[in-house]
């Protein structure tokens, strides 16, 4: 029994060392794996920033673009208003037949169809009940 009792002692000790050693590798792997999901979380935040300030950047291009535009379309129509009129028939030419007509003295060609002008002659003929 003499001879076993070291034996049983340097196995006791061993399997202690091989625990100690299990849990340092258990410990090192968690903090490996918790340092890289610190690192793809801040990856993520990072391309969220990135997205969010390229949206934010075309939004703004957009933006500048559309006001470039309507500038350019300001200073068109300024100079020739007909082509409010041209616009209105292009958009309802798919629905109903359009014929522009040159402006009446002081006022818009459709004005009849938008609503009565409180200063126009024209009334609308309406039908009769018995027709």
């Amino acid at each position: 029994m003499k001879h076993v009792l070291p034996f049983k002692e340097k196995e006791i000790q061993q399997k202690r060392l091989e625990a100690e050693a299990a849990k340092v590798t258990r410990l090192k792997q968690a903090e490996g794996e918790a340092e890289a999901r610190r690192i793809e979380a801040g990856g993520e935040a990072d391309a969220r920033r990135k997205l969010a300030d390229s949206d934010a950047y075309r939004m703004d291009v957009t933006g500048r673009a559309q006001s470039a535009q309507l500038e350019r379309e300001s200073i068109l129509i300024a100079k020739n208003p007909l082509l409010i009129q041209k616009t209105l028939a292009d958009k309802l030419s798919d629905k109903i037949q359009v014929i522009i007509a040159p402006p009446q003295a002081g006022g818009f060609f459709a004005q009849g169809l938008l609503g009565k002008d409180p200063g126009s002659k024209v009334e609308a003929n309406a039908p009769a009940e018995g027709e």
